[in-house]
């Protein structure tokens, strides 16, 4: 029942940020922008964006996290969506967990899509970068992290805190892999280090156009 509840959430947030990105997109029409232009505003094709207009149809084939570059694109609040889906208590926030999986020494396994939004305290939420916008939260697989993080852990990450701090943990893209590993720097090179001694580290010499920070690890959650 719990996870059926999760679910109906999820489909209606994505369908209020559909509408919502139609609405945008339909004003933004109405003012005089060319379809043109607002394609390249979101990295789509005119024709995509017609499409959207005329036929209010693409909602059901955007992955959420498409769905969150538009919003940013176009200036939305992701407050403003999930406003008064339910009577929360006051003082909570809601923070979203998409269907991308962190590896910890595995390949990278990702669609975006959103998987539930969470309520947390608003004092937990500041701790962790003070912007529910900010965070997101996703699974990791694979055991190159314990047992600091282990395998199966769901973990949050603050997507804003992109600044690298020598042994601190974070999200990052290596080639076409998605990873959380313990960053270390030294003299003119970064180790994406493992904290389970049985794995490798990864060497990342000077400026790597195939390393990307995506965010700081924060917080995590694990089955016991």
């Amino acid at each position: 029942m719990a996870a059926t509840k999760r679910t109906m959430k999820a489909n209606l947030i994505n369908k209020r940020a559909w509408d919502s990105i139609l609405a945008k997109v339909k004003d933004l029409v109405e003012q005089g922008m060319t379809y043109s232009a607002i394609g390249k505003m979101l990295g789509k094709s005119p024709a995509t964006v017609n499409r959207w207009v005329t036929t209010g149809v693409g909602g059901d084939s955007t992955p959420f996290v498409n769905m969150l570059q538009y919003m940013e694109a176009l200036g939305l609040k992701w407050g403003d969506i999930v406003e008064n889906l339910e009577p929360a208590a006051c003082g909570y926030g809601y923070v979203r967990k998409v269907q991308a999986k962190l590896g910890a020494g595995s390949s990278l396994i990702t669609n975006g899509d959103l998987e539930g939004m969470y309520a947390f305290r608003q004092d937990f939420i500041n701790e962790m970068g003070g912007n529910p916008e900010s965070l997101v939260m996703f699974d990791v697989i694979g055991a190159s992290m314990e047992p600091t993080i282990p395998d199966g852990s769901t973990v949050l990450v603050n997507l804003r805190d992109t600044s690298i701090r020598s042994g601190l943990i974070y999200a990052v893209r290596v080639n076409d892999e998605l990873l959380v590993k313990r960053l270390i720097q030294e003299p003119g090179r970064l180790l994406c280090h493992s904290d389970n001694p049985t794995f490798g580290d990864t060497v990342i010499d000077g400026e790597n156009p195939n390393f990307e920070v995506f965010g700081r690890v924060r917080w995590l959650a694990k089955r016991m």
